[in-house]
C-alpha cells in the first residue's frame, strides 16, 4: 500500500508538489489550507526611489501587476530561493540573485551586496514571517513593504475533513511556511481527526517552521537540511 502524504500548500504549488510526490511513489491528499488572493497595491512605485527589490515568495511575482514589474524590471532582485529568483527572471526582471536559504539568509545577502542606506522595496504578502524587514532596518537599510497578495485561510467542515481522511491515515506531510504550520496545527489539534494524524511524520522546511508544530508533533518532526522543496523531497524519500 502506498504511503499517503498530505499536501496543504496553496495552488498552484499544491498540485506541483503532489505531482513530484506521486512520481516518487506516494499517494497524495491535496488539501490547500490557504488561497492566494491578489491585493490592490496602488500605483506603481517611483523607480527612482528604489535601489533594489526583495522577494520572499514566488506568489509576490505571480500577483504583482504587470505594470509594476515593467517599471521595476531594471532593478536588481534579491530572492529568498532559486525558484523565486527564476520566477523573477521569467516575469521580466533583468537580474536576480538567490540567497538559497531563509529570509534571514536573504537579509544577510542584501547587506553584503548593497551599501547601507539603500532603498529596498519588499514585494510581500499580507501574512508574512516577522524578522526580514527588521533585519534590514537594523543594518541601516531603508525598507518599504508593498503588499501584493494575501494568503487567505481556507475553511473546511469537519464532515468534509473526516470524509477526506477516511480512506486511511496520513503517513507524512511537508510544511513550507510558518503560516502553513499554524494552519496544519489546527488540523492536528482536532480530536475528531486524531485517527488520521496519530503517527503522521511532519517534514519541515526550517527549524522555525518546526517550532510551531513541536508542541503537537514532538519527535515526529523532521527538518530538511536546506530550506528548499528539493531538500524536503529527499528527506521524505529517505524516511520511506
Amino acid at each position: 500500500m502506498k504511503r499517503r502524504v498530505l499536501v496543504t500548500r496553496p495552488e498552484p504549488g499544491a498540485s506541483e508538489t503532489a505531482a513530484r510526490l506521486e512520481a516518487l511513489g506516494f499517494e497524495t491528499v491535496v488539501l490547500p489550507l490557504t488561497h492566494i488572493v491578489p491585493l490592490d497595491a496602488g500605483p506603481a512605485p517611483d523607480p527612482h526611489a528604489v535601489d533594489a527589490v526583495a522577494v520572499t515568495s514566488v506568489n509576490a511575482l505571480r500577483h504583482a501587476s504587470p505594470a509594476m514589474i515593467a517599471i521595476l524590471s531594471g532593478k536588481p532582485v534579491f530572492a529568498v530561493g532559486d525558484a523565486t529568483a527564476e520566477a523573477a527572471l521569467h516575469s521580466g526582471f533583468a537580474a536576480a540573485s538567490s540567497a538559497s536559504g531563509t529570509a534571514v539568509d536573504l537579509a544577510a545577502m542584501i547587506a553584503a551586496r548593497m551599501p547601507a542606506g539603500s532603498r529596498i522595496l519588499h514585494l510581500a504578502g499580507r501574512e508574512r514571517t516577522e524578522g526580514f524587514a527588521e533585519a534590514l532596518y537594523d543594518r541601516g537599510f531603508d525598507v518599504r513593504i508593498l503588499e501584493v497578495y494575501s494568503a487567505e485561510k481556507v475553511s473546511y467542515t469537519t464532515d468534509f475533513l473526516m470524509e477526506t481522511f477516511a480512506p486511511g491515515p496520513i503517513w507524512g506531510t511537508p510544511v513550507f511556511s510558518t503560516r502553513g504550520a499554524m494552519l496544519l496545527r489546527e488540523l492536528l489539534d482536532n480530536s475528531l481527526l486524531a485517527y488520521a494524524f496519530e503517527k503522521t511524520r511532519i517534514f519541515c522546511i526550517s527549524r522555525k517552521v518546526a517550532e510551531v508544530l513541536a508542541p503537537v508533533a514532538g519527535d515526529r518532526i523532521c527538518v530538511s537540511d536546506e530550506p528548499t522543496e528539493d531538500s524536503i523531497m529527499v528527506l521524505l524519500s529517505s524516511q520511506r
